[in-house]
């Protein structure tokens, strides 16, 4: 950082969401003379400024919705083993530039992580004990979008360019609604899991929404239901099954890759760990470590 300060007067940032995240923390650091950890959410010990350099965001993925937040992620699975934000208001890029056509030809992989990560955006949102009309509103009109977009995502045709073009807009809006009401459990373990393996993060909260579904699914607490039926009355109005099973399988059946199949293992003291960590964030229930862990080992094989 030292070689730069006094020597850049804008950001522009090309890229996913670790691009304009980074890209926020470069120009935040700009204006602090301080380690970023001392920053840190979770364990800094000092405020950060409302001073930051001016940044133009330009996605290249359609997932994080970075370019609306005020939030630039950072993490060290090396030293601290941290995943935590630098975080203020000053923070948000002062010029966002969307452009559906710089989605094209990403792999199908990349398109549906990506995407899971804006769906669980939305998703959390909605389902947030501080969210209210005008938040859960805003993230019903971006899962509209996401569900609209979801099969098509990899179509090389007029399709695929609409999907394409809504499912950017259903990121930007996961990244209002995030901003409004919070997250919940899924990003309460996916944060401290992202602090010590290096598994994408969309594929990481993919994998753990499904599990999640089915305890949704069993859950008694009467705002989860109200909020879980004016969903379904909203996206599946022809489905029968419980609303969180139907839209489980709908994402599984529609997605472009079944990405939450195989793939990488867990140690059973990396779960321990990650459960001593891991919260509800502002979820309606507080989730107990057993289900914490059932959730983590039905998404991931442990051994």
């Amino acid at each position: 950082m030292t070689r730069w300060r006094g020597h850049v007067d804008r950001v522009v940032a090309i890229g996913g969401g670790s691009v304009l995240d980074a890209a926020k923390a470069f120009g935040a650091m700009m204006q602090h003379p301080l380690n970023i950890a001392r920053y840190l959410e979770k364990v800094g010990d000092t405020p950060v400024q409302a001073v930051t350099l001016p940044l133009i965001a330009i996605p290249t993925t359609a997932g994080t919705g970075s370019e609306v937040t005020q939030n630039a992620v950072v993490t060290d699975q090396q030293h601290i083993k941290v995943k935590a934000s630098l975080r203020h208001p000053v923070f948000v890029p002062q010029v966002a530039i969307l452009d559906p056509d710089l989605l094209k030809g990403a792999p199908d992989r990349v398109l549906a992580t990506c995407a899971i990560d804006a769906f669980t955006h939305l998703f959390e949102a909605y389902l947030s004990r501080k969210g209210n009309l005008f938040s859960q509103q805003n993230a019903l009109n971006g899962l509209q979008l996401f569900m609209q977009a979801w099969p098509y995502l990899n179509l090389d045709d007029s399709r695929g360019d609409a999907a394409r073009e809504a499912m950017m807009m259903a990121s930007w809006l996961g990244g209002v609604s995030l901003s409004s009401a919070g997250l919940g459990v899924i990003h309460g373990i996916a944060g401290e899991l992202g602090a010590i393996k290096p598994f994408h993060h969309g594929e990481v909260c993919g994998r753990l929404l499904f599990p999640f579904l089915d305890v949704l699914a069993e859950s008694a607490h009467p705002e989860q239901q109200r909020l879980m039926a004016a969903l379904a009355e909203r996206l599946l109005p022809d489905e029968t099954a419980p609303p969180a099973l139907a839209l489980k399988a709908w994402l599984q059946q529609q997605a472009i890759v079944p990405f939450w199949l195989e793939g990488p293992t867990l140690a059973a003291e990396e779960v321990d760990w990650i459960v001593a960590r891991a919260n509800s964030k502002n979820g309606w229930v507080n989730y107990d470590p057993a289900t914490l862990t059932e959730m983590i080992t039905a998404a991931w094989r442990v051994v």
